[in-house]
């Protein structure tokens, strides 16, 4: 069967019109909505705004750990600097509140890659 036999045939097939209300009745199926492609409509932007929520956590949690690892690294470096050049180990330490504290440097531990 080739092109020419397709033709032929379709020819033959009687010719029929859609009747009057075929595009409206078209046009309606089409707004219908399933209850399943409703779910996924309103699913989706909360599924897409609690993914969004949690990667700004995350790049928050980042941040801060980041931070405080640079923290350390600086107290840890502040720490050995006054080891090496007081006279004393022992160094006292006063609070806003009222509250003294001494502090022997000789019982801190010792650096472990920049962390106390």
């Amino acid at each position: 069967m080739d092109e020419r036999d397709v033709s032929e045939l379709l020819r033959d097939l009687p010719r029929l019109r859609a009747g009057a209300g075929f595009p409206a009745a078209v046009r309606n199926r089409l707004r219908r909505v399933s209850p399943l492609r409703r779910g996924i409509r309103i699913a989706a932007p909360a599924v897409a705004a609690a993914a969004a929520f949690a990667f700004v956590l995350r790049l928050d949690a980042r941040r801060k750990d980041r931070e405080l690892r640079q923290e350390t690294r600086a107290l840890a470096r502040e720490i050995e600097e006054m080891k090496r050049t007081l006279p004393s180990p022992l160094v006292e330490v006063g609070g806003e509140n009222g509250a003294r504290y001494v502090v022997d440097l000789r019982r801190l531990p010792g650096r472990r890659d920049g962390v106390l």
